[in-house]
């Protein structure tokens, strides 16, 4: 029987839920002024478990062969990452954005964000994928699958709620540097810093098509809300800009709304 590498891809029920990106006010430039969605290498994370097996995977007398294994394909592995909820995250704007962005986009939008990219591969596995990351380690099994472990994070990271971009892109200095245990020993490899190939690529894409709106942080001064306009403005692009809703300001206009429509 013939196995889909791709069966792991889970898509929400609702394939127009809203996700966000957030992001330093310097990336938010560069997403529209080049017209790209940055994908980063998938061993460059912060996380030391991306793309790994969780330490109760790691026993017998094949288990080194199988790290290097999984390294070996981590690096070959280009991610976005994005966060799924209906409403924007406190805790995502302190780990991501402090004095940034969040942009708004869903599912289908994502899906459907690169088509120059999707054109030109003709590989399944070169192709851009948007799915759900899961955080129970069940996911996993069986093995011998790379893209659950590029689609799976500890449990500790479930408030992320992760919708993840990605695709894979072979680097034969990747596949040498891996997986010689005479020359590379392993942990060299466990944070790879030192390697030849790219870490990440801007993919092309239509910021007015991906992009439904643009947050700007809930603590920031009107001058930044006025540079983050004038940043928009000046890409040509049209996206409405609007203060975050966790803004104090915003967050009792809306209120004191609400209690007069209440009242009638």
């Amino acid at each position: 029987m013939t196995i889909d590498p791709l069966e792991p891809v889970r898509r929400p029920d609702n394939l127009n839920a809203t996700i966000w990106r957030y992001m330093p006010v310097k990336r938010l430039a560069q997403l529209l002024n080049d017209r790209a969605v940055y994908f980063c290498r998938a061993d460059q994370f912060d996380d030391p478990y991306e793309g790994l097996f969780p330490d109760d995977f790691l026993s017998g007398p094949d288990a080194e062969a199988e790290v290097r294994h999984m390294l070996c394909y981590r690096a070959q592995f280009y991610a976005s990452c994005w966060h799924m909820s209906e409403v924007e995250s406190a805790t995502m704007w302190k780990l991501f954005a402090n004095r940034g962005v969040v942009i708004r986009s869903s599912f289908s939008r994502l899906e459907h964000a690169f088509p120059e990219h999707q054109a030109q591969s003709t590989n399944g596995l070169e192709r851009i994928h948007v799915g759900l990351v899961q955080y129970d380690t069940q996911f996993l099994h069986p093995r011998r699958n790379t893209i659950k472990f590029i689609l799976h994070k500890l449990p500790h990271f479930g408030a992320e709620s992760e919708v993840r971009a990605f695709f894979y892109r072979g680097h034969p200095q990747a596949q040498g540097y891996f997986c010689d245990p005479r020359t590379t020993p392993i942990s060299d490899i466990i944070k790879p810093t030192k390697y030849v190939f790219d870490v990440g690529y801007p993919i092309r894409t239509e910021p007015s098509q991906l992009i439904t709106q643009i947050l700007v942080e809930p603590l920031a001064e009107d001058s930044l809300f006025e540079q983050v306009k004038e940043i928009v403005a000046s890409s040509g692009q049209r996206i409405p800009v609007s203060r975050s809703s966790l803004h104090r300001v915003e967050y009792l206009e809306q209120m004191l709304i609400r209690e007069r429509l209440r009242n009638g």
